[in-house]
């Protein structure tokens, strides 16, 4: 089998193999679950709809089970032992599933691991050694934590606890039995009630002795999606916080309250606008004569991991760099390696996702274009794919 790339974006899943040739998968489980819809609504129609179900007040809306209603988008993929296979996650309405999946036969039938809409399951990781995927499970819809899955017997154990958001986990090439993942605290008020998120910091757990060592933190920086290699370099990214908070003096808090009807119903709007505009290509607002500014606004402004991203604004700031394969990402959304020595090297500006070829070569995605850097910081550009969140090198050798 020849190299491979697993990607994932935020409503796709797919492949890349050696000859830049682009294969999406379909989730068998999202297609069972909207042919159940439909049967539940071909059963439910004769009774609630036309003139007589109208007349006897039992006339209902089941536009929610059209299959075009269906929300859905993977959460996590990664590898298996079993040569030609992945592992992924996926969110269908309020349920979450997990199945085994082939590479190369969209026809073969998906393996089912499990599926539930009791947690929330994102961001997997599969170590070999020991057969387990590690991965981010929620359980309150705000807070996440650790766990380690057999796939085998659908069994999980949470890791970790505590009012935090601990993500991206992956194994470690370098230390056996060992996890890197980034973490993020969550300040509550009395009620339990979120207030307030710190930054994103990167941790490592050892398994074998339950220890989680903070390893990389920068005041007002996110550092997410670590891995580390087998030399003991760990890779990440580094972006602004989004949110970095400020003090506040009396006056501008009680301003802020005063204000909070007008903030939530300018906020509502403009998050119904937006989506709006994104599916339809039309605004909720009637002003024609602004119409083609909103609509040019909407189609540079993207939300990316919860963050607005201008990625016009990006990609020519980016190409003003000198930027070979310019992408949507701002230069702060930053690659970084620090090293078993405490040294810290920008490896690229303006990343989304990346992995590490076992040689040193890393791809990444700049939200535009998957880009591979080889000798001499040399760039290929692989393919274009737009908001690749997530990547995983399939070697030939491990295969």
């Amino acid at each position: 089998m020849k190299d491979t790339l697993l990607f994932m974006t935020n409503e796709q899943m797919g492949s890349i193999n050696e000859d830049k040739t682009l294969s999406f998968f379909n989730s068998q489980y999202v297609e069972q679950y909207n042919k159940n819809k439909q049967s539940i609504k071909l059963r439910q129609q004769w009774k609630t709809q036309g003139t007589g179900a109208k007349f006897m007040g039992m006339d209902k809306d089941l536009s929610h089970l059209e299959a075009s209603q269906t929300f859905k988008r993977p959460t996590g993929i990664c590898l298996t032992d079993t040569p030609g296979y992945f592992i992924y996650a996926i969110q269908v309405d309020e349920f979450f599933g997990m199945f085994s999946k082939s590479l190369d036969s969209k026809e073969e039938a998906e393996g089912h691991i499990m599926h539930t809409n009791n947690i929330q399951m994102y961001d997997l990781d599969y170590n070999s050694a020991n057969q387990k995927v590690i991965l981010s499970l929620g359980q309150d819809g705000i807070s996440r934590h650790l766990a380690l899955l057999n796939p085998k017997i659908a069994h999980y154990q949470v890791l970790t606890e505590g009012e935090c958001i601990d993500a991206n986990p992956s194994w470690s090439k370098a230390k056996a039995n060992t996890i890197v993942y980034d973490s993020c605290g969550i300040g509550v008020d009395s009620n339990g009630i979120p207030i307030a998120f710190s930054e994103h910091n990167i941790c490592r757990l050892n398994l074998d002795t339950c220890e989680i060592d903070e390893v990389i933190s920068f005041e007002g920086f996110d550092c997410i999606k670590p891995k580390e290699d087998a030399e003991g370099n760990i890779y990440f990214i580094r972006r602004p916080k989004a949110h970095k908070g400020r003090q506040a003096n009396p006056t501008d808090m009680l301003i802020n309250i005063l204000f909070i009807p007008v903030k939530i119903v300018r906020a509502l709007f403009m998050w119904l606008n937006f989506f709006t505009i994104r599916y339809t290509g039309d605004s909720l607002s009637t002003n024609t004569k602004n119409g083609t500014k909103a609509k040019k606004k909407s189609e540079e402004e993207l939300f990316i991991e919860g963050n607005l991203i201008k990625a016009d604004q990006n990609q020519k700031a980016n190409e003003r760099k000198g930027e070979k394969y310019a992408g949507i990402l701002p230069r702060d959304w930053e690659l970084m390696k620090y090293t078993p020595t405490g040294e810290l090297i920008s490896i690229k500006k303006g990343v989304l996702a990346f992995d590490i070829y076992s040689n040193g070569s890393i791809i990444y995605s700049n939200g535009k274009y998957l880009v591979k850097v080889i000798e001499n910081e040399e760039e290929e550009k692989i393919i274009d794919l737009p908001i690749a969140s997530y990547i995983k090198v399939i070697e030939s050798h491990n295969s």
